[in-house]
Order: structure tokens, then C-alpha cells, then sequence
């Protein structure tokens, strides 16, 4: 099982995190579908 760890800075506010993290799971999903990245 793959496991990607996004590490975000802790001034980030909610949308500016939501979006990237929108970014990173369509770049991941674009090389690996069979990734599916989860917000913990």
C-alpha cells in the first residue's frame, strides 16, 4: 500500500490548504489511479 504524507505549514489557512491539496490528489491520481488521497 502507498502512503503519501502532505505536510502543510501551520499559518495555512483552510481554502489555500484545500486547494492545494485539490492539486496534490489530481497529480496523484493523473500517475496512479489507484492511490486515493484522504484528508486526516
Amino acid at each position: 500500500m502507498t502512503t503519501v504524507i502532505f505536510v502543510h505549514g501551520t499559518g495555512v489557512r483552510k481554502r489555500e490548504y484545500e486547494e492545494t491539496f485539490k492539486t496534490i490528489e489530481k497529480n496523484i491520481y493523473a500517475q496512479r489511479p489507484d492511490i486515493k488521497a484522504s484528508q486526516v
